[in-house]
């Protein structure tokens, strides 16, 4: 073995044990990562509804509008509206989707325990209501009181899935953490459209 061999293996193996020395716990904020990778998502993701308009809405077009709503860096919605001529109800969305994602990391004991609730928590209401139908959890964790809020609703006129996560007694509309994918219909506009008679 020539010299050059055996001082390539020295400073490997020596390299190797610096990092075997190094001590890292990798799962003290595996319940924080999961939740940033949740919000990354929601973050990063592309409204399918938006799309759909974008690639050419289906048949009675001309009786809809298609308006982006982007309020900030937290929230992605879009929203199809009956179209200013065609009702007196043009203010009001027939169909929505919205995202919103807000992340602050919390202390890892809350974030395994809204974990826990996201994975076990059933459907909120039967009878649609979307976001205002939300079940708080409270959990402490070092002298402080936290609310988990969740709501998860699913039917055909109103779906929501979120998770929020906040000091208790601090404002509900800007928790630490705040995911929330929905996507509404309100067919009943439809039926306001001005058709010829």
């Amino acid at each position: 073995m020539k010299w050059v061999d055996i001082l390539k293996e020295t400073i490997t193996q020596g390299r190797v044990k610096e990092i075997e020395d190094i001590d890292i716990d990798i799962e003290d904020d595996d319940c924080n990562r999961k939740l940033q990778r949740m919000y990354n998502k929601l973050k990063n993701y592309n409204l399918l509804l938006e799309e759909r308009w974008k690639a050419g809405w289906p048949r009675y077009a001309e009786y809809f509008a298609g308006v982006k709503h982007k309020t900030n860096n937290e929230t992605n919605s879009f929203g199809i509206y009956i179209d200013e001529e065609q009702s007196d109800m043009y203010s009001f969305p027939v169909f929505t989707e919205s995202t919103i994602f807000i992340y602050n990391p919390v202390p890892e004991p809350v974030a395994c325990k809204a974990l826990e609730i996201l994975e076990s928590h059933q459907k909120t209401h039967s009878d649609g209501g979307g976001s205002q139908n939300i079940k708080t959890y409270y959990f402490e964790h070092d002298g402080v009181t936290w609310e988990i809020l969740r709501s998860f609703n699913f039917d055909y006129q109103d779906n929501n899935n979120s998770l929020a996560i906040g000091k208790e007694g601090e404002d509900q509309n800007n928790p630490q953490i705040w995911l929330e994918c929905g996507k509404t219909e309100n067919l009943s506009l439809v039926s306001m459209i001005k058709t010829e008679a």
